[in-house]
């Protein structure tokens, strides 16, 4: 009886839900166009979707990734390989978006369906300093006063003016 079911599992015909764990600490997505996506208002609705989608899965995780791969299949039956490393961490739907608009830019093929993944997935450590999500404005005043005067000691009293303390000639 096992056996019937690994035979049917093996050919796709399963009823179990799969959730694919490879390659393992990434998330992955997929958006097939119907038709095929000719328009650049067309591509940007599938990359919302996308976005979407992997960016709430983020969201709801704790993850982060600062690493894009995206397959882009064409109508032409051409697959583009694209990938990127930012400086920022993606953790959101809007960075994905951002992201993905950008690595597809300079595409003005119609495309059939964009494949994205998300490697080296890592968790986001945040940090709320008071309830409501910004210091007191004490605080912060001292310590700017404090951090002013760690480079003054080091660098100078007049390597740092204060903005009222610049004098702009005018004419």
């Amino acid at each position: 009886k096992l056996a019937f079911h690994i035979q049917r599992a093996a050919n796709g015909r399963g009823d179990a839900m799969v959730l694919p764990s490879y390659p393992s600490n990434s998330l992955s997505g997929r958006f097939t166009f119907d038709g095929g996506a000719d328009t650049r208002e067309t591509v940007d609705r599938g990359l919302r979707k996308l976005s979407e989608s992997l960016g709430f899965e983020l969201v709801e995780k704790g993850l982060y990734s600062k690493q894009v791969v995206v397959w882009i299949e064409l109508e032409d039956g051409d697959i583009q390989h694209h990938g990127r490393t930012f400086g920022k961490p993606l953790s959101s739907p809007v960075s994905i978006l951002a992201a993905l608009s950008f690595l597809l830019a300079q595409i003005n093929q119609p495309i059939l369906s964009i494949r994205v993944r998300l490697p080296e997935l890592q968790h986001l450590r945040r940090v709320q300093r008071t309830l409501s999500g910004m210091t007191a404005i004490e605080a912060r005043g001292d310590s700017v006063h404090n951090t002013l005067n760690q480079l003054r000691s080091k660098f100078g009293n007049h390597s740092i003016l204060l903005a009222d303390q610049v004098v702009v000639e005018r004419f």
